[in-house]
């Protein structure tokens, strides 16, 4: 155990260093989602450090001003300069409790109880949503992203995108334009665990971002919608094949994510629902690549589409062939 820790420990700061070589002189920058569980107890009790709120327009009823995801720029001098070895940020004692709260909760699995401490499962499960090494102050920082977080869909609707969320961050990013992109980060480095717990680092080749890349309509396509809509049935149905591969019965492969999302969207595309929709993509992401043109599987799925059987009592029906990984 003391190894696996020591080893998620430096890969994390690894990542770190090489952003903070790659942007010499950036700002190390936590993002923080405290909502109502607050493992870190920063709500109260962090005034010293820069910190700066990422905040939807319209306030969840259950919770205060000071729920909402925060960008905390990390830096020991501000706590106390005695503390100050290799590098502010890097040395600030946060920065060792994030690594510690994130190990927990992407090895260990123990989030907060969304029953006991929060009302409102949508804007984040992982209270430690990264790092970011960035230029920016955590100020500028949390007003590119905020202004970034409410592209159109429809003449007059508006949808918070909750960029410091990994479940909506690793749906939308494959699909974003460079140009969405660049006005997203600007030249920024974002070091954050995907769904299945791989440290990424999101980032932008190329130039500096200039003021007209900050300032464009941030407007998302039909296909990122249709991603930002399964975004969460992806991380649903990802925990769920977690706990499969854990006791046993199902392996989890390196691409499970991608997988769903893909099946996902055919599921949409075919006009299943509910249900349907989610043992569709779950079947087809745990069998061969072919499995889909099984002429079983095919006719299943048309009596599906018609509403004349469940597509989960048709499952039995499939031949064996069927089942192949």
């Amino acid at each position: 155990m003391q190894k696996q820790i020591q080893s998620f420990r430096a890969e994390v700061i690894e990542r770190v260093l090489d952003a903070q070589r790659h942007l010499s002189g950036g700002h190390l920058h936590l993002i923080y989602s405290p909502e109502l569980a607050d493992p870190l107890r920063l709500k109260s009790s962090d005034i010293q450090r820069d910190t700066a709120s990422i905040m939807p327009k319209r306030l969840p009823k259950e919770w205060a001003g000071d729920d909402f995801p925060r960008v905390v720029t990390l830096d020991c001098t501000r706590i106390a300069k005695y503390l100050l070895d290799t590098d502010a940020g890097r040395d600030d004692p946060l920065f060792e409790a994030s690594i510690s709260q994130v190990y927990s909760e992407v090895v260990l699995n123990e989030r907060a109880s969304l029953a006991i401490v929060n009302d409102n499962p949508g804007p984040s499960e992982s209270a430690i949503c990264g790092w970011v090494v960035s230029r920016q102050t955590a100020s500028q920082f949390a007003h590119r992203v905020q202004s970034h977080a409410y592209p159109a869909r429809g003449p007059s609707d508006r949808i918070w995108v909750r960029w410091h969320n990994p479940v909506y961050l690793f749906a939308l990013w494959p699909a974003l334009e460079s140009l969405q992109r660049k006005a997203l980060l600007g030249d920024a480095i974002w070091i954050v665990h995907d769904l299945q717990g791989t440290l990424r680092s999101l980032h932008v080749e190329g130039d500096t971002v200039d003021q007209r890349d900050r300032e464009i309509d941030f407007r998302a396509d039909e296909m990122q919608w249709r991603r930002f809509d399964n975004a969460q049935t992806v991380a649903q149905l990802l925990r769920n094949w977690r706990a499969q591969s854990e006791t046993g019965t199902s392996n989890l492969p390196e691409d499970a994510s991608d997988r769903l999302m893909k099946h996902l969207l055919a599921a949409c595309r075919l006009g299943l629902r509910g249900d349907n929709r989610a043992i569709y993509a779950m079947t087809l992401s745990r069998v061969s690549s072919d499995a889909e043109d099984v002429p079983e599987w095919k006719a299943l799925i048309e009596q599906t589409v018609r509403g004349e059987m469940a597509l989960r009592d048709g499952l039995v029906m499939l031949p064996e062939h069927f089942w192949i990984r």
